[in-house]
């Protein structure tokens, strides 16, 4: 009986991996894949994105909508650009035109609020340049390594403000890949 279960459960399993047109998660990472076009047949992009949580020195949620902190992070005035050629361009990818969005803590999500940054994945430069304008003076500046060869974008390395905090080949960075910036 349990031989005839798995029998039928792993051709459907493997049949679900390999259709088109949908996001699959990517083998040991924790992010989604983006399906190819026409034109890309048979390559994706993987971990195109990070996200990240701002606390101030006492662990307020800056994020948070409801936060008395001082330093609270109005996410409406929050902007994203790429830098290419040595020019901030406003940046975006499909559906989602400001390059980011935040995250709020619902169902059985995380129990607090984080913003996905899309990363340039510029085919241009070997190591791209996104900046996050929090809107009240603050920047952070992410630049982040690609591994690329014909069909398949991944992220390898990621510095903010020039320090180190992800590193795949090495292991280094957080398990969750939720990174903490702290102001």
């Amino acid at each position: 009986m349990k031989f005839i279960f798995i029998a039928i459960l792993f051709p459907l399993l493997l049949s679900s991996c390999l259709q088109k047109g949908k996001s699959r998660l990517a083998p040991n990472l924790s992010v989604a894949t983006r399906d190819t076009t026409e034109e890309e047949e048979g390559g994706h992009i993987t971990s195109c994105h990070i996200r990240v949580r701002i606390l101030d020195e006492y662990g307020n949620d800056l994020l948070d909508p409801s936060s008395s902190s001082p330093k609270a992070i109005d996410a409406s005035k929050i902007k994203f650009y790429y830098v290419r050629g040595g020019k901030e361009l406003p940046c975006g990818i499909e559906g989602r035109p400001r390059g980011g969005y935040v995250i709020t803590p619902e169902g059985s999500g995380p129990s607090y609020y984080e913003i996905k940054v899309f990363l340039d994945i510029s085919p241009e430069d070997s190591i791209t340049t996104t900046l996050l304008d929090w809107g009240d003076g603050h920047r952070d500046v992410f630049k982040t390594y690609f591994f690329r060869k014909p069909g398949v974008i991944i992220r390898q390395k990621v510095w903010l403000n020039d320090s180190l905090i992800l590193d795949i080949p090495k292991r280094y960075g957080p398990k969750d890949l939720i990174f903490t910036i702290r102001r």
